[in-house]
């Protein structure tokens, strides 16, 4: 009788360890399973501030490359913060007496009081102008030291574009290519700009350039968006002519003000000039300002201009966003559409001068 108890004891004791043991299995298992259903959702965590949309270019852009390709990408939102751009409130005060010739035209304190406006609701070409929207939304993803490798996007720019002389393999970084983005009008470095900041946001070098450049064009419109430009469209990060590129004198006005808050864009634009060494000191370039209220030398040079940006294309006419400051007051101006070089000069000192108490 006990030899029978004890043999039942043996018993339970081998059943219950039988089943701890599958229940280890069991455990085990289970969280395989668990590991791998959470790296199989992370491949597929695609970008959620985003859509990829088709992109139009310009009949010429097309001989480059016929189509932007329509994707959309992996990303891990931990490693691409983006924050939103604060809006920019636009305000009408007292406006100054006078008259400009050029078409489109607006002048405005930094803090959004406009006192000064022509035909700034009307739809017109921003041409160059645009590269300040592409500057303010790469810089909201990368920060100075990020390192840009040139490659085929260089494929995107017409023959007639105004450059940077950058090529192919060339290496720089976002300090370096904001001065050769922003001084000679790069439209290279435009390209490289988009391209490097679209695979950047994305997560994914592998993008081609016509994805990575989609990926960008959409951060473009989003922040104008954010920013609080209702009436303008980009499709390229350059401002080459293509009647689905324009925006308004307002909008343009936003942009710009926010463009002038980022310390990057303002030391950049305040230069006449700037020599860059670059690509493993292979090469020494310098970049001189398209803005010719900052020359001493010019014709238009404007003791009290801190910078800003030239625009220049057939359709768009002569544009020039300026900032000045006198007597603690810093003031931007928009030119858009004006018939001549010299026009959109007189108009933008003008502008400077009533305002200033200086005509």
């Amino acid at each position: 009788m006990k030899k029978r108890k004890s043999n039942n004891k043996i018993a339970a004791i081998v059943l219950v360890a039988i089943s701890i043991v599958l229940l280890a299995c069991i455990f085990i298992y289970q969280t395989n399973i668990l590991d791998n259903d959470t790296s199989d959702y992370s491949d597929y965590d695609i970008i959620s501030d985003i859509q990829i949309s088709d992109v139009s270019f310009s009949e010429e852009s097309s001989e480059n490359d016929s189509s932007i390709e329509q994707s959309q990408t992996e990303s891990n939102p931990d490693e691409n913060s983006y924050e939103p751009a604060r809006e920019i409130i636009l305000y009408l005060s007292e406006q100054v007496d006078l008259t400009v010739v050029s078409p489109y035209a607006a002048a405005a304190y930094t803090d959004g009081n406009v006192i000064f406006s022509k035909n700034i609701s009307d739809k017109c070409y921003p041409a160059s102008l645009t590269k300040l929207l592409t500057v303010s939304t790469a810089a909201n993803i990368v920060n100075e030291s990020f390192m840009f490798t040139v490659g085929d996007e260089l494929d995107f720019v017409l023959e007639d574009s105004s450059t940077a002389f950058l090529e192919k393999g060339d290496t720089l970084d976002f300090l370096t290519l904001v001065d050769a983005l922003l001084l000679p009008s790069g439209n290279d470095a435009a390209y490289v700009m988009a391209v490097g900041v679209g695979r950047e946001y994305a997560g994914d070098d592998t993008l081609t350039p016509s994805q990575a450049l989609s990926v960008f064009l959409t951060l473009m419109n989003q922040t104008a968006e954010e920013l609080g430009c209702t009436e303008s469209n980009f499709v390229n990060p350059d401002g080459y002519h293509n009647d689905l590129h324009y925006s308004t004198a307002s909008d343009m006005l936003k942009i710009a003000i926010h463009a002038y808050s980022l310390v990057i864009v303002k030391n950049s634009v305040s230069q006449s000039k700037a020599r860059h060494i670059y690509s493993n000191q292979k090469k020494d370039v310098t970049w001189y300002n398209t803005n010719r209220l900052l020359s001493a030398d010019e014709q238009y040079y404007y003791e009290y201009a801190e910078g800003m940006k030239t625009g220049t294309t057939d359709e768009a006419g002569y544009c020039l966003i300026a900032v000045a400051e006198y007597n603690d007051r810093q003031l931007i101006t928009v030119i858009m559409g004006a018939s001549t070089d010299q026009v959109r000069y007189s108009d933008t000192i003008s502008l400077f001068n009533t305002v200033f108490g200086l005509s």
